[in-house]
């Protein structure tokens, strides 16, 4: 076993010494040497597919998660630098049962003000080797309520493998990739609705009006499509306007709903269901459409039919009425006669 060891050390100080004893014949310094037998890597990023198209959409309540395959490698290991690894492994440290490791980090750059990012993990290390070696990095990035919708930036996502140089293993030149990808905020379509008024009872062939302010709270200019969910079977609905088509961030706009009855019939109190459906105004066409439509609002109409099958069984009660006061004012007139 010891005269092993001896051969192996020999072989060891040997591949270690050779260089400089061939530099020192032919007068060639030794860093120029060194330099030849500089080893080269190969670092590679690879991001997953996003949903949205070419575009990372982010929900400002959840958080984007963006996977990322790290690849590195040696691109020639001579056969007389492996020998050597292997025999440096045993005889300066036997103990020691990995391989030499190259550091790899990670960066961004271009991140806007409103987004934050993280990398798990920043850091990690792969083997000196010139087989293929992969690293799994997920990429965490989060955009505030005020991110401006669909806005899309570039970030670069670089990968840096740090030089590495020692006794056993010639320089190992850093080496860099870089990776882009291009995020937006999710467009939140948040409409909210204010209601002015509400009517009482009415006769056929009347009209009640209602009056709602429509406000847009959303992170984007938006258009609002306005539509009568379920429609009434003893009611006319109409909506003017049906459609907004555009309301900037923060403005208002009036709409007039129009209830009108079509007759006086004996019937249940009906509740009709008006849609508001918020849109993005967004019109590039590299987003799927399923993150171009914000979250509906409803507003419920109350009517009550009964109410008017009432007015139209007493026809004679406006004339019963009428002659009553009629009745009482000649009955003063001609008391204050007398």
């Amino acid at each position: 076993m010891k005269k092993i060891l001896a051969i192996m050390t020999l072989i060891i100080v040997a591949i270690n010494v050779f260089p400089s004893a061939q530099a020192s014949l032919k007068g060639i310094s030794e860093n120029s040497i060194k330099e030849r037998f500089q080893l080269k890597s190969i670092l590679e990023i690879e991001i997953e597919k996003t949903k949205g198209g070419e575009v990372f959409i982010i929900n400002p309540s959840s958080p984007e998660i963006i996977n990322l395959s790290i690849r590195y490698k040696i691109d020639t290991l001579p056969i007389g630098l492996k020998l050597k690894m292997f025999i440096n492994k045993f005889i300066s440290n036997p103990n020691l049962q990995k391989e030499p490791s190259i550091s790899i980090s990670l960066s961004l750059e271009g991140l806007p003000s409103y987004c934050t990012a993280e990398f798990e993990p920043k850091n990690f290390k792969f083997n000196i080797s010139d087989s293929l070696q992969e690293g799994e990095v997920q990429l965490k990035i989060s955009v505030d309520n005020q991110a401006p919708a669909l806005e899309k930036n570039n970030i670069i996502i670089k990968a840096t493998a740090k030089p590495y140089d020692s006794f056993v293993i010639p320089k190992i030149q850093e080496s860099t990739a870089e990776a882009k990808i291009t995020v937006s905020p999710y467009y939140l379509g948040i409409i909210d609705l204010k209601n002015h008024n509400w009517f009482s009872f009415i006769k056929p062939g009347e009209n009640a009006v209602t009056n709602l302010t429509v406000i847009n709270k959303g992170n984007s200019e938006t258009s609002v499509d306005i539509e009568v969910e379920n429609p009434p079977e003893f009611w006319t609905i109409s909506i003017d306007p049906s459609n907004i088509p555009s309301l900037a961030i923060g403005e208002e706009k009036k709409i007039k709903i129009i209830a009108t009855p079509k007759a006086a019939n004996e019937s249940k109190e009906e509740q009709v269901k008006i849609k508001f459906t918020p849109k993005s105004t967004y019109s590039d066409g590299d987003i799927d459409d399923s993150y171009l439509t914000g979250t509906p609002k409803y507003f419920t109409l109350k009517l009550d039919s009964v109410a008017l099958s009432k007015v139209k069984s007493t026809p004679g009660f406006e004339l019963i009425f009428a002659i009553f006061a009629i009745a009482i004012v000649l009955f003063l007139v001609s008391k204050k006669t007398k």
